[in-house]
């Protein structure tokens, strides 16, 4: 029986079935993710400068792909990896900004694995996939905050986005885990460390 929290096994490279999922997950997220980028543009232009605040509500999904990635997976790198396939995948299937989105969601999962690896990659709780929707934020607010010209409005305006940005991976990240935990169960990520604790828990 494997008790959550713990690690199945040594850590090893990644398996096929593991880069298969977390392809699966970071086209799945990514292809998603444009629509969304045209709902952040058009609270953008409706709202102003507060649009930005209202965008930063929105943009926990798109730290999905490396939260669940690395939550699902549980190896160093897996974040980076399932945002990063995000990232093209948001750029092939036509989001508006363009490149500037690969080195994003490159920091996004970064940001992802750096709050497992303090975990030493063996915390996988609630608490955990919440820190690390929250640390996804960090590096890629301000790039984007750049990008968008919107440092110039004000440091502290951008800490209230960022801030909501905070949040908003922390809650679309717990909830990401009770849908893949339920998918799990479903049998459908085999060979994977979560199916792994699942299937140990039901024993």
């Amino acid at each position: 029986m494997v008790e959550q929290g713990s690690v199945p096994e040594k850590k090893k490279g990644f398996t096929v079935s593991e880069i298969v999922v977390m392809a699966v997950i970071g086209i799945v997220f990514g292809v998603g993710g444009t629509p969304m980028v045209f709902v952040g543009r058009f609270f953008m232009t409706a709202l102003g400068a507060y649009g930005w605040m209202g965008f930063a509500a929105i943009l926990g999904w798109f730290y999905l792909a490396g939260v669940l990635s690395g939550y699902i997976v549980r190896k160093p790198g897996a974040a980076i990896i399932g945002e990063v396939i995000s990232g093209v995948a948001q750029v092939l299937s036509g989001n508006p900004n363009g490149v500037i989105v690969l080195v994003t969601t490159f920091l996004q999962g970064l940001g992802a694995d750096v709050a497992f690896a303090l975990g030493g990659y063996r915390k996988w709780t609630p608490a955990m996939v919440m820190l690390a929707g929250g640390l996804s934020s960090i590096l890629g607010t301000w790039i984007d905050a750049y990008f968008f010209g919107m440092l110039e409005i004000g440091f502290w305006f951008n800490i209230v986005a960022w801030v909501i940005r905070m949040i908003s991976g922390a809650v679309f990240g717990i909830v990401g885990m009770m849908i893949f935990n339920a998918v799990a169960r479903a049998g459908v990520l085999r060979g994977t460390a979560l199916d792994k604790e699942v299937r140990g828990l039901a024993k």
